[in-house]
């Protein structure tokens, strides 16, 4: 069909098709009748009936006056979509070149590790929530221009494909491994910088690959199953082998500091007591439990600290206790409200009011932000 050539009258007079009789045609060893106009030695014949016997499709654009016919052979060659980007698989500690032209760039892709704790890029803190982790990505930037080159969040992409085939994109800081400040620099001709960055990833499950993206279409995959560092105690959960998974819930101790969120948070001790608390004594046949905490800003910046920071869940023998919002001062029966400077440590008080044949089991303790909550055992308190 690619070389048969027809003239045809795309639009055909009302006085022609008048005069124009079904003839006997042979397309491809196959006999049809279409409606034949013989002029003189010219032979025209309707293209629209014409083109449908050749099995192609035929479609009438009124708006632009023409007859648009497209053979199976094209329709079949023009199938849309766009091709994988070029690149190949890399290896953790080799170096590669990733762009195009005045905008290569080298990098090497030193390791991956996993953490349920924080990452700081310069003065910002970032930490997971319960259902994440973070993946953080140790590399190098490497100049191999002759000129000056900026390096940047920008130099190179990051996108982790996790266990169902979902691309999570990375988050567009980088530090500098030298000082954690945020990386934003030139580069003098062969001149190298250590960088790491970060992508928030599910809690569960391994990362099987990471695509790194320069300038330009060209890229490097790294296969990561069985080489990401994994999550350290108390993150890591037990049951998976990998330990490419992180708690939900993270068992803790007292007298432990465990990281929260953007704090640390550490359970001093836990007794019962019959008040006064707040000038007021339990309500009959009920005792106040008392939790003891020691909190520490570990963010970059200075933070509130009040009764709103954590939430706080007591499951006793007999169901649930309400908590009642209060953060108390260790030395007095006043609220907590106040600023923390980074690394500033305080002390308070959290209490509950429950019946006196009740006794605690477990106490869930949550950083306000949906971070991983940590839960204690109370069972033994007396």
């Amino acid at each position: 069909m690619k070389h048969l050539r027809i003239w045809a009258l795309a639009v055909v007079l009302a006085a022609a098709a008048m005069t124009a009789a079904a003839q006997t045609v042979v397309i491809n060893g196959k006999t049809v009748k279409l409606p034949v106009l013989m002029k003189g030695s010219a032979i025209y014949v309707d293209a629209a009936a014409l083109a449908k016997a050749l099995g192609a499709g035929v479609t009438l654009d009124t708006a632009k006056k023409r007859l648009v016919i497209v053979t199976a052979g094209a329709a079949q060659q023009s199938v849309a979509g766009t091709g994988q980007l070029p690149g190949g698989w890399g290896e953790f500690g080799k170096e590669y070149t990733l762009g195009e032209g005045s905008s290569r760039m080298n990098i090497a892709v030193k390791s991956a590790e996993f953490t349920g704790s924080r990452v700081y890029v310069g003065d910002r803190t970032f930490y997971p929530k319960a259902d994440e982790k973070l993946m953080v990505i140790r590399y190098t930037i490497h100049n191999p221009q002759a000129s000056d080159m900026s390096a940047s969040w920008s130099t190179f992409g990051f996108t982790a494909v996790d266990a169902t085939d979902q691309n999570r994109e990375y988050s567009q800081w980088v530090g500098a491994e030298t000082n954690s400040q945020k990386l934003d620099m030139y580069l003098k001709p062969g001149q190298k910088v250590e960088a790491y960055t970060y992508i928030v990833v599910p809690a569960a499950g391994e990362i099987p690959k990471l695509i790194v993206l320069g300038s330009g279409k060209s890229v490097l995959r790294f296969d990561l199953r069985g080489k990401v560092k994994p999550l350290p105690a108390p993150f890591a959960d037990p049951g998976d082998a990998t330990g490419s998974t992180a708690l939900a819930k993270v068992p803790a101790q007292m007298g432990v500091w465990y990281p929260t969120g953007g704090f640390d948070f550490r359970l001093d001790s836990a007794q019962f007591t019959a008040g006064p608390i707040r000038e007021s004594t339990p309500n009959e046949g009920k005792r106040f439990l008392v939790l003891n905490a020691s909190i520490r800003n570990k963010m970059r910046s200075s933070e509130s600290l009040g009764w709103s920071r954590y939430s706080l869940k007591l499951a006793t023998s007999e169901g649930n206790a309400a908590w009642n919002q209060w953060l108390l001062q260790s030395g007095r029966d006043e609220g907590v409200s106040k600023y923390l400077d980074p690394d500033e440590e305080t002390k308070g008080r959290y209490y509950f009011e429950i019946y006196s044949n009740e006794t605690p089991q477990t106490l869930t303790v949550q950083e306000a932000g949906d971070c991983r909550p940590l839960v204690y055992d109370l069972s033994g308190v007396k």
